[in-house]
């Protein structure tokens, strides 16, 4: 075979697509020295949505508090695979139900969510940056665990575990290629506690910091 005839091989184009297509995420590692992440957050949890027919979930819960631990990887400059574990606490509401009269409150609802997900960071898209502000856009999905909860002493859910994923925006700060911190703002679906009549769905507000060993 010629050489005029090799450049003419569609061979030579394949491995030329194969290698850049395994070799960008090799340019990306490159230009993040640092691609592992492991962060904390405080959440907010702002319940939305409702428990069933006359009644939302802030009728029956307050909004909750609670945290998140997580760790990333940069597999190329916008795009970052993760894993973590988040807890909210819901405490529960004085109520009062007619016909009969009922009055009381539930006991606090706190499930833990164990997710995996995604970072999709908008301007690495364009140039990667040592340190700044970069937005993101973010999608997980995962397993949420439910306590049992009772009214008023009375058994009302048992423990469950159920499907749950969010989604969500936030904007990471990068003080220095080691350390920054972040805000994001997610809508989570945490999936549907035992005996409830809907989802249990929330706007979760998390401000924590980041470190890139």
């Amino acid at each position: 075979m010629t050489l005029p005839s090799l450049r003419r091989s569609p061979l030579i184009g394949i491995i030329g697509f194969l290698l850049l297509f395994f070799c960008t995420p090799a340019i990306g590692l490159a230009q993040e020295e640092h691609p592992l992440g492991i962060s904390l957050a405080f959440r907010h949890a702002v319940l939305t949505g409702e428990e069933e027919s006359g009644f939302n979930w802030s009728d029956l819960w307050d909004d909750g508090n609670g945290g998140s631990l997580e760790i990333s990887y940069r597999i190329n400059p916008p795009v970052a695979i993760l894993g973590g574990i988040s807890y909210d606490s819901f405490p529960g509401k004085d109520i009062s139900l007619c016909c009969p009269l009922i009055t009381g409150k539930f006991s606090n609802l706190s499930p833990y969510t164990f997710y995996v997900g995604g970072k999709f960071f908008l301007l690495q898209m364009a140039a990667p940056t040592k340190t700044g502000a970069d937005p993101y856009f973010r999608l997980d999905f995962g397993l949420t665990r439910f306590n049992s909860y009772d009214f008023e002493g009375f058994s009302i859910g048992n423990a469950t575990t159920v499907f749950s994923w969010d989604i969500g925006l936030g904007v990471d700060v990068a003080i220095t290629p080691v350390v920054g911190f972040f805000v994001e703002a997610k809508y989570q679906d945490y999936g549907k506690p035992d005996q409830a009549g809907n989802t249990l769905t929330a706007f979760p507000i998390s401000v924590g910091f980041r470190i890139s060993p």
